[in-house]
């Protein structure tokens, strides 16, 4: 079917729609509290096989533990999860999770990926940063999350 595979944890793998999934998934998730409703929402709109749950919960729940030390999970900062940036030539970016302290003194801009590391996603977490900052945010961080190889890049 032209489809290839990504290297899962475990040796598990899967193609590019079962990235989809869990991309949606991951931007229904604001607060940890969050991921059984994200992965239940899933199921309810047929993106997620029923019987596929409680595995996709506890996988969300291994993802955001990985990231626990960051607190980008926990309800520090006010989440944006798929919101628009349009950019001075009218083209509309949207970041996977802007998150933004409480006092608007920091920024973070994260870019979920599932399949392996490329120069492009550097480039283009990179215009996520330059747009935030033109919006007036003193401090943007970008980072690139690979997901499947639990791998966190700060992208400068």
């Amino acid at each position: 079917n032209g489809v290839v595979g990504v290297a899962l944890r475990g040796g598990d793998y899967y193609d590019r729609e079962a990235g989809i999934v869990r991309h949606d998934i991951l931007a229904r998730i604001d607060t940890v509290s969050d991921i059984a409703g994200a992965v239940a929402s899933a199921v309810n709109s047929e993106e997620l096989a029923a019987s596929k749950r409680d595995e996709m919960v506890a996988e969300m729940e291994g993802y955001i533990a990985s990231v626990a030390a960051r607190h980008w999970f926990d309800g520090t900062y006010r989440v944006l999860n798929e919101a628009s940036i349009v950019d001075q030539s009218g083209e509309i970016k949207r970041p996977d999770r802007v998150l933004i302290a409480p006092d608007g003194s920091r920024v973070i801009v994260i870019d979920y990926k599932f399949g392996q590391p490329h120069a492009s996603h550097r480039r283009q977490v990179s215009q996520y940063v330059s747009l935030l900052r033109g919006m007036g945010y003193p401090s943007v961080e970008g980072w690139l999350w690979y997901l499947a190889g639990e791998e966190v890049v700060k992208v400068s």
